[in-house]
């Protein structure tokens, strides 16, 4: 008898072993995370996407909010026509007083673009949230756009 109930008890610790492991990654995601190291990129969507203009009405990037199901996170990704632009955005929640998650959290460059990513934001379900997006493309021009609400 004791050998069953010990064989039980290892079992029902091993059980609850792996149920806490496979905890969804959103228990562990803290605002300002890379959703990419994170692995909340991996199940992600657009939920929308802008082109951004210059004031002369020349393309200068494209602006996508995303979001993980998995995660209940968003993040905004951008693809900049020219990686020599310097490019901020900014999301937070569409709520009074409600903090920006800072910045750029990632960049890399390839074929002449710039591509990078903010920090998420947990945002889960039809939250809406504000994004700020401003930058220099050149020596004598910087933008800022507009904010945009998204839901």
């Amino acid at each position: 008898m004791k050998k069953v109930l010990s064989s039980l008890a290892v079992l029902a610790v091993g059980l609850a072993a792996t149920l806490l492991s496979a905890a969804p990654a959103s228990a562990q995601i803290t605002d300002g995370a890379d959703p990419q190291a994170s692995g909340c990129s991996a199940d992600a969507y657009n939920v929308a996407s802008w082109p951004a203009y210059d004031y002369d009405g020349a393309y200068k990037a494209n602006v996508e909010l995303r979001y993980s199901p998995k995660c209940g996170t968003n993040w905004v990704r951008v693809t900049q026509q020219n990686a020599a632009y310097q490019m901020v955005a900014s999301i937070r929640l569409d709520i009074p007083n409600g903090t920006y998650v800072p910045g750029t959290y990632a960049r890399g460059v390839g074929n002449g673009y710039a591509y990078w990513w903010t920090g998420m934001l947990k945002a889960p379900g039809s939250t809406c949230v504000l994004i700020n997006m401003s930058g220099n493309t050149s020596v004598a021009q910087t933008l800022n756009w507009p904010t945009r609400r998204v839901c």
